[in-house]
């Protein structure tokens, strides 16, 4: 039954879909058509127009409310977007409580520069869009179906304010009208999503709409415009196909068509630390770029664009705010319940923060709450039917950062868990000496040999936190030697990484025998910069030749280690 549903859904919107693209994507030959413009074109934000205007497929902030009304019911917040005094907008969405959302846009445009022979064209307009989103799982024939939960519709109402169409040597005209979008959103998985927006659909003058009406007494048909649009959230630390908890990459693509013209965009956004973004598209012929900023419930984006009507590039500054709990209606009940279900949800768990090993991996294994879903760096882990669960997460030598989440009724809960890895050496002293205690008879010597064993043990510890943090390098199952001698150009880099110093380009040679591309010559220049190690009297260095007593004891005095 549930297939036939779902059947009966998919040809009924692909009827409506080719419906849409046969008869609502008119032709229109008047004054706004002929110049390229859009009256009720209500799209910007700096974020969407850095990406190349690629946000149709997207949808996943209140942008939304002008791109593609279907995303609207998973998405909230407050935008001032501001390119100048004559060109600015200010949107808000708000969820209903109920898995669904409403929203306005007001937009403020003014196009100059434009021309129309040998005359001089500009074009102002206010707009105002009312808009409505929820999902197909509102319908309770489709409540139950995954696809319906998964896919969200939109409806927007927009109408022209008021409107200035100015002309040399002609008398200025002015227009009202109102048109409507219809928008879908599908997430086919966790980490892509496939959107339709259908623009300025409906058909000439039906309910007095898809007309601008000009002071004039000329109608004009606005024209319909439909755009396709796909994207993939490819790295991050939530729903993403690859799991960073520090760094993101979204892409997204989207093809559109009108009578006015054919547009196609292409866009990315890399984000760092969750707060710092640099994004990138191509949209309108030209590469358009940006930048954006996140706080916990708001930020600021820029953008650097290049505008379509007249061809020019602009600058755009967005300001959003991201609150954290903003539901237009709550229920009573609703307010009754607690307000976060999983404070408690994890019950128990196997690891703790700031834990030391030295295995390759490390148990991950507790025990949850009923209906919680839980994940361990990203990837899905399986709960039994007793709450419990177990995972094995693979560990790098050094820092290591393991995150559980868990999930339910739409609430999220993370829990950080920071874990070294130790590096494990072979010292080959370690075992000459346990040698030689199983073989000594004499007391005396068995104790003296006790206390050589616990000196090697401590020296050894050292040593494994220097080959943990990547100062000595050591190569799997290879002997370390503590009494082996060290050469010189291996203490230059030990410094080097010790201390944390940057390495230079090296442009020249260092020494007559430290060529430029000799594989330690930025670590010699370093330490020779910084005056650790002196080169010889004849100007050699002698990577090659072992650290004399006293070198190494001077060189422990200049960063204050005693002997």
């Amino acid at each position: 039954m549930r297939n036939a549903n779902l059947l009966f859904l998919i040809r009924i919107t692909l009827y409506v879909l080719l419906i849409c693209f046969l008869f609502f994507i008119g032709t229109a030959s008047a004054l706004l058509t002929s110049d390229g413009i859009d009256p009720l074109d209500m799209e910007g934000g700096s974020r969407p127009l850095a990406m190349g205007g690629a946000f149709v497929g997207l949808a996943d902030d209140l942008y939304s409310l002008a791109y593609n009304p279907g995303g609207l019911a998973w998405t909230k917040g407050l935008a001032l977007d501001l390119r100048d005094i004559n060109n600015y907008s200010l949107m808000q969405s708000s969820p209903t409580g109920n898995g669904d959302a409403v929203g306005f846009i007001f937009t403020t445009k003014k196009l100059t520069g434009l021309s129309v022979g040998t005359t001089e064209v500009s074009f102002g307009t206010n707009t105002l869009s009312l808009v409505y989103g929820t999902k197909f799982s509102l319908l309770p024939i489709l409540a139950n179906l995954s696809f319906a939960k998964q896919t969200g519709v939109g409806i927007s109402i927009k109408t022209i304010l008021g409107s200035n169409y100015s002309q040399t040597g002609q008398s200025d005209l002015s227009a009202v009208g109102w048109d409507m979008d219809l928008g879908f959103l599908y997430k086919a998985n966790e980490w892509s999503r496939l959107g339709l927006s259908l623009q300025n659909i409906l058909p000439q003058n039906m309910l007095g709409g898809g007309i601008a009406k000009w002071s004039n007494g000329v109608n004009e048909e606005i024209p319909a415009n439909y755009k396709l649009g796909y994207s993939a959230k490819l790295i991050g630390d939530d729903d993403a196909l690859n799991y960073d908890y520090t760094k993101g990459l979204i892409i997204s693509g989207q093809l559109g068509s009108s009578s006015l013209r054919t547009t196609y965009g292409l866009g990315a956004e890399l984000g760092w630390s969750k707060k710092f973004f640099f994004r990138i598209g191509y949209g309108n012929s030209a590469l358009n770029y940006g930048l954006g900023w996140r706080l916990e419930d708001g930020g600021i984006d820029f953008a650097y664009y290049k505008e379509a009507v007249t061809n020019q590039q602009r600058a755009e500054f967005s300001f959003v705010y991201f609150p954290g709990k903003w539901i237009l209606v709550q229920k009573l009940e609703e307010i009754k319940k607690p307000v976060l279900i999983l404070g408690d949800a994890l019950q128990t768990v196997s690891i703790a923060d700031n834990a030391e090993t030295y295995d390759e991996k490390i148990d991950v294994s507790g025990k949850v709450k009923s209906e919680v879903e839980v994940y361990i760096n990203g990837a899905r882990a399986y709960v039994d039917a007793a709450k419990t669960f177990k995972t094995w997460v693979p560990l790098k030598v050094g820092k290591n950062l393991i995150v559980v989440e868990l999930r339910a009724q739409g609430e999220k809960k993370t829990w950080d868990y920071k874990v070294l890895r130790k590096a494990k050496i072979v010292v080959a002293e370690e075992e000459k000496i346990d040698q030689q205690i199983k073989a000594a008879v004499i007391p005396e010597v068995k104790a003296r040999l006790i206390e050589e064993k616990k000196v090697i043990e401590q020296t050894k510890e050292k040593v494994e936190v220097l080959v943990t943090l990547g100062v000595v390098e050591v190569k799997p199952k290879e002997e370390f030697v503590l009494e082996d001698r060290i050469t010189r150009g291996e203490l230059a880099t030990w410094i080097v990484k010790a201390a944390g110093f940057d390495l230079p380009e090296v442009k020249k040679d260092v020494y007559v025998d430290v060529p430029k591309d000799h594989v330690l010559a930025p670590y010699i220049k370093v330490v020779s910069n910084l005056e650790l190690l002196e080169p010889f009297p004849d100007g050699t260095f002698r990577p090659e030749a072992f650290v004399s007593k006293k070198e190494g004891e001077e060189i422990f005095r200049n960063f204050g280690i005693e002997q």
